[in-house]
């Protein structure tokens, strides 16, 4: 049998097919782009509560995609946190999710005004007094509790074993917990003398008590005799805050600002001579327990107690705080400061103080977390 002879032309087609072919698969393999994905640098990342600007870029080592939509990361949030990172191409998308962990690693910082607290053998004392402040590093300030409850957090609280009734040296222990938990203490010493062998200062406070930068003066707190003065901030606030209430076309006078101890001696026992006692202290301070005698409070307006209901009055109770200072004595919370509702009677805190405790409607003594 004779056989077939393949033509040229055959030849030539079937190569040109072949290549064809290989050049189709090459362009497939150049063209064809990577499978969406993402390198993190850990496998888990812990990162310290609170901390700031802490941006999910920072946790990719590599990623093959046209986009990447990076999340949030809430340092606020202690324990595992789920984020999710989206990559994206033209026609493709896809979803990572990655964990992180927050923890609070920070202990609250407590701070003493005094190593040794010294008091007259008799005389009541609020361990809490020598405490300029107990904070956390993020969340600040932590509020005072008397008798907090075994697994309560967000405090801090100071006791001891003294008998103020006895002649004796005593230890104070202040303990502060945070809001996640975390635990700090420490510790003053107190002592307890004969009226005759105090050696420093007076009224029980040796010092003025500031909490957070804030000077506190009450019933409990007190200040020496020879403390305070004209305040040259406060004063001109209040110069400030009237040419306010003047553009609102309202007159707000000052009545009464700095008193010193001595004055403060006389207008006390002027009250109790016309009132007795108990009725005074409602109304007024003992001398060296007065916020008249720091130069930072100030009556305005009109002392009466209908004054709140004036548009004068209504005014000062609402835009006060623009001015860095608060109704000092609030109506309904006697319980609380310790004197009646005073709308005239004004304190000066500062603007971000006075805001706060302005928007959160507490008293001074809820602010700092101290007892009046």
């Amino acid at each position: 049998m004779k056989k077939r002879k393949v033509r040229p032309q055959a030849w030539i087609a079937l190569i040109v097919v072949i290549l064809l072919f290989i050049a189709a698969a090459f362009f497939i393999i150049l063209n064809k782009k990577p499978a969406l994905s993402i390198e993190f640098k850990e496998n888990k990342t812990t990162i310290e509560y609170g901390t700031a600007d802490v941006k999910a870029e920072s946790l990719v080592a590599s990623f093959n995609a046209d986009e990447v939509i990076y999340p949030e990361i809430d340092t606020l949030k202690v324990g595992p946190q789920k984020i999710e990172f989206v990559l994206k191409s033209k026609d493709k998308e896809k979803k990572v999710e990655y964990t992180v962990e927050i923890k609070d690693t920070q202990n609250p910082q407590i701070t003493m005004r005094q190593e040794t607290v010294e008091i007259s053998v008799g005389q009541s004392y609020d361990f809490a007094a020598n405490v300029e402040s107990a904070s956390d590093a993020v969340d600040g300030a932590l509020p005072f509790k008397a008798d907090p409850s075994k697994d309560e957090v967000n405090y801090y609280t100071a006791s001891s074993n003294a008998d103020l009734t006895k002649v004796g040296e005593y230890t104070v222990n202040v303990e502060a917990v945070d809001q996640n938990g975390n635990h700090a203490t420490a510790s003053y010493t107190l002592k307890v003398v004969e009226s005759d062998q105090m050696t420093n200062g007076s009224n029980g406070n040796i010092e003025p008590t500031y909490i957070n930068g804030i000077l506190i003066v009450n019933k409990k707190y007190g200040i020496p005799a020879d403390f305070g003065g004209y305040n040259e901030e406060a004063s001109t606030a209040l110069e400030t805050l009237q040419a306010g209430a003047n553009a609102a076309g309202y007159d707000i006078p000052l009545i009464s600002g700095w008193r010193s101890y001595d004055y403060q001696v006389g207008l006390y026992n002027a009250y109790v001579e016309t009132d007795g006692q108990e009725a005074a202290d409602r109304y007024s301070a003992r001398p060296g327990f007065s916020e008249h005698q720091t130069g930072l409070c100030f009556d305005i307006g009109a002392v009466d107690d209908n004054y709140g209901t004036t548009p004068e009055g209504k005014w000062l109770a609402a835009h006060a705080h623009e001015y860095g200072f608060i109704i000092r004595y609030p109506e309904g919370k006697e319980a609380i400061t310790g004197y009646m509702y005073e709308p005239w009677h004004v304190r000066y805190v500062g603007i971000d103080a006075a805001t706060e405790i302005y928007n959160s409607q507490t008293t001074l003594e809820e602010y700092l977390g101290v007892s009046g």
